[in-house]
């Protein structure tokens, strides 16, 4: 049999498989209006508006399902979970933008009726479902009949439409995979998230009136401030030092502050790296604060600052956690292993002292560790690698491990986020060997890892950190055979940093050799 054939086959079982989770959503949906139907119309109304609700959740999750499908992405990622109030508006959102994205034409009364409807029924329905404890009547009372009738109707009409369409596949000539794809790798940066759903983009849909358009558009508006970005770092960081009349004055200073578990920091360090930069310069009031300003001229697009800003900072902080192995992360107050100020024995009156174990941190204070002047000087390199590869396939992983330090920083008792944050750099891990050539995707991951960590010092524990990130990955909600601690993530995320920064001075010296020739 010839591989195209082979590809072929394999492609059409992964419709049939898609096609059947798309069908069960539907059929969900189905049998949530049924329900709701059965409902006795005044007495239940809330119940009523709350399935129709649900039924259309499940109406956007076929549309996103299929999309996922369509862009070739893995289905399986968080935007499909039920924890987040995002997720439930983002589905709703899809049950009723999704027609746009085939073959319907959203028409301008349908798009007045859509206006920030996916927000206000999550809204609603959170409103008159729950008791709250300042209520003296029934919450459905807030809920007029007509509403829950129409939202049901609503319901209907949309399982209808969706149960009628065809399924697209991703050779359909109409859609445009790499969009699509950047589309839904946004959606997953919470950053990206609330700029995609914000008021601004939100109106450029409605003037727009289809989701392709607007897809476009975004991906355009993204790609000249990710330009923008690399421009401003390739020119600060190209640059020889400016004196005198060629010293160029800043109109914008964006300071931020991260704080540090792992390193003491040192203000002679700082002091040296701020001599040979004016883009940035670093400070502290604080052994494990670190304030970082940046400096940007007046060409800098103001209606694009906020951006342009997070993401020099975003990019400037996941350099400096590979370059010096730790953690440095955006202050966030949690309680890593008490949940009370204190506990009592009235018998004994006594004192006690009941924690978690183990406890939600590293000892990093055994370590020693200092922010030192190499370190910070493999930080520059690593800030104009990413800064270069922004918009580019390669950035993937940079995006993925920032997604992880994001995890372990909200990391404690009340929310566990160990599993996420692991899963992250291990997926951080694998893109980066995928981006870089270095792995094929098909063949061996551990082979192809062996290859490079082979130049390097003996890992002895290095397979162990791949099978437990396979097994994982394999289910990554499934609790794991060895309980993934800090320690665990810790390791992992120092073989993601090795490899990074192996793969980011190997671009710079490529890149700085071609420079020489011209």
């Amino acid at each position: 049999m010839s591989t195209n054939q082979n590809q072929k086959d394999e492609s059409e079982i992964l419709f049939k498989k898609h096609k059947k989770v798309r069908d069960l959503c539907l059929q969900n949906a189905e049998d949530l209006i049924e329900s709701a139907k059965k409902l006795d119309e005044a007495k239940h109304r809330h119940i009523r508006f709350h399935l129709s609700a649900l039924a259309l959740e499940e109406i956007g999750k076929a549309e996103l399902l299929e999309m996922s499908f369509v862009a070739e992405v893995d289905s399986r990622d968080s935007s499909f979970g039920e924890s987040s109030i995002e997720n439930h508006i983002r589905k709703l959102f899809w049950a009723f933008w999704g027609p746009s994205f085939g073959k319907k034409v959203i028409t301008k009364q349908e798009i007045d009726q859509l206006k920030g409807l996916a927000t206000s029924i999550h809204l609603r329905r959170l409103d008159t479902l729950y008791i709250k404890p300042t209520d003296q009547q029934h919450p459905k009372s807030k809920l007029p009949q007509e509403e829950a009738d129409r939202l049901l109707s609503m319901a209907e009409a949309r399982l209808g439409m969706e149960k009628g369409k065809t399924m697209l596949k991703p050779n359909d000539p109409s859609i445009n995979k790499e969009e699509l794809q950047w589309f839904l790798t946004a959606n997953s940066d919470p950053e990206k998230y609330r700029l995609i759903f914000g008021r601004k983009s939100q109106e450029k849909l409605i003037e727009l009136g289809n989701v392709r358009d607007w897809i476009h558009w975004l991906k355009q508006q993204f790609d000249q401030n990710d330009e923008e970005i690399r421009k401003i770092v390739n020119e600060e960081l190209s640059r020889k030092k400016p004196e005198g009349k060629d010293a160029r004055k800043p109109k914008y200073k964006i300071k931020i502050r991260i704080n540090s578990e792992s390193h003491s920091i040192r203000t002679k360090n700082l002091n040296e790296w701020n001599k040979h930069s004016d883009f940035v310069k670093l400070f502290s009031d604080d052994k494990s604060d670190l304030i970082i300003e940046f400096q940007l001229a007046a060409s800098t697009p103001a209606q694009a600052l906020w951006y342009i800003g997070w993401g020099m900072a975003r990019s400037f902080v996941v350099a400096l956690n590979i370059a010096s192995r730790g953690i440095f992360w955006w202050h966030v107050q949690k309680d890593k292993a008490r949940y009370y100020e204190e506990i009592w024995d009235l018998e004994r009156n006594m004192k006690l002292g009941v924690q978690v174990n183990p406890e939600l941190s590293v000892n990093f204070k055994e370590l020693r560790w200092v922010l030192n002047e190499n370190q910070l000087l493999r930080t520059n390199l690593l800030f104009y690698y990413i800064a270069m590869v922004r918009n580019k396939e390669e950035i993937k992983p940079f995006n993925s491990y920032g997604l992880g330090l994001a995890f372990w920083a909200k990391n404690d008792i009340h929310l566990r986020f160990e599993l996420n944050a692991y899963n992250c750099f291990y997926q951080a891990f694998k893109e980066a060997f995928l981006t870089s050539g270095d792995w094929d995707g098909k063949s061996d991951f551990k082979e192809a890892v062996h290859r490079q960590f082979a130049k390097l010092e003996d890992f002895r524990n290095l397979d162990e950190v791949i099978d437990s990130g396979e097994d994982q990955a394999k289910s990554p909600t499934r609790s794991p055979k060895t309980p993934i601690t800090l320690t665990e993530i810790l390791a992992l995320k120092m073989y993601c940093d090795i490899y990074l920064e192996i793969i980011a001075k190997r671009a710079v010296d490529k890149w700085n050799k071609e420079k020489a020739k011209k």
